[in-house]
């Protein structure tokens, strides 16, 4: 029975975080809707809908965080005891270069899954454009790009995956956050290649012991997937091509490191 109610542990920081991060959109929409009823808030639906796009983006991670990391606490031995991690110029590198190269590799290897099951990608694509990737505007880029790989690193690696550790060997646990993370995206092929990268998000998590590594690439993935988009398959496959090749250099520069601070050994 113990072992049962810790597996059940494990779900906690991402049911709470949901719970949280809905409670927070509620609330922040009855207060500009109050606001603008007293006249303190003027503008159209447009003006309105962005400073509630605003708030909840500015405000809902951070309290939703705060309030995971109080509630977990309890199943953790200290949220203090992460080792220091200072990543280095070619540590940063290699995160930067793959993060960019996963992510073109990720697109062309869908765009060619789209065109054999055009149906399967047409949840996928209205999934991309409620998440505003097809038409980004400040908050959902401001979202997305850094406010996105802190709080996510922080549910799923700090907290789900260090819960996970106190009652499975962590190849178990991985399995678990990483499930955890992504049927969190709540779309098929989304989730599909989230759990794949929350497997390597985990073992970054893992082999630090910080979630620091794990930030830095997902930043990568995420700014590429905003803002660095090929127009032609040529074009894909030479930008590719080319952080493939800085991705090798990376890692050649870094082996002038200390074998300690490899990112992979």
């Amino acid at each position: 029975m113990r072992k049962f109610f810790n597996i059940l542990y494990i779900f906690i920081p991402f049911i709470l975080s949901q719970i949280i991060l809905a409670l927070c959109s509620f609330g922040i929409m009855l207060l500009i809707r109050f606001l603008a009823a007293a006249g303190i808030l003027t503008g159209g639906a447009r003006q309105l809908t962005l400073a509630t796009e605003a708030l909840y983006y500015l405000t809902g991670p951070v309290i939703a965080a705060l309030l995971c990391r109080a509630a977990c606490r309890r199943f953790l031995d200290s949220l203090a005891a992460d080792r220091s991690f200072r990543p280095r110029l070619q540590t940063i590198a290699v995160l930067f270069f793959l993060g960019i190269t996963i992510q073109y590799a990720l697109s062309m290897t869908l765009t060619g899954i789209s065109i054999l099951f055009p149906d399967a990608f047409q949840a996928y694509a209205r999934r991309l454009q409620e998440l505003g990737m097809t038409d980004p505007t400040l908050f959902s880029i401001l979202s997305g790009v850094i406010i996105a790989p802190v709080y996510e690193e922080f549910i799923f690696r700090r907290l789900t995956l260090s819960i996970a550790q106190k009652s499975m060997p962590f190849w178990a646990a991985n399995l678990f956050q990483a499930a955890i993370f992504g049927a969190a995206h709540m779309d098929l092929v989304q989730g599909s290649y989230a759990f794949l990268l929350g497997l390597l998000l985990g073992y970054l998590f893992w082999r630090y012991r910080s979630i620091i590594p794990g930030i830095l690439l997902h930043f990568a993935i995420n700014l590429s997937g905003f803002f660095l988009v090929p127009d032609s398959a040529a074009a894909a496959l030479l930008l590719l091509a080319a952080c493939a090749a800085g991705l090798w250099a990376a890692l050649r520069a870094q082996k002038r490191q200390a074998p300690e601070q490899y990112l992979f050994r």
